[in-house]
């Protein structure tokens, strides 16, 4: 079991290139975050190769937005992102 999680993992630069605009305006979660934490994305700058970048969000925690300001997202080249269902539940 463990090896199909660890294949399923992604970075959030694998997750976003399959979403529409590089996920500018999607919704990402660590694979152990609850429901209510997320990032709304707001700009993504990929490098050429399409592996790494920079991203930025606005971080909500257990349902409390963190701060009103995009800020960086940090650990975006880790392997434990996923996409999350956006407002409208769709996603």
């Amino acid at each position: 079991m463990k090896e199909s999680v660890f294949r399923l993992a992604r970075n959030v630069y694998e997750v976003l290139s399959r979403m529409p605009r590089h996920g500018v305006g999607a919704r990402l979660q660590k694979n152990t975050w609850k429901e209510d934490s997320y990032w709304d994305v707001v700009k993504v700058q990929v490098d050429l190769s399409g592996a790494d970048g920079k991203s930025y969000g606005l971080l909500t925690w257990r349902g409390v937005r963190v701060h009103e300001e995009p800020r960086r997202i940090p650990g975006t080249r880790k392997k434990v992102w996923r996409g999350a269902a956006s407002r409208g539940g769709a996603g």
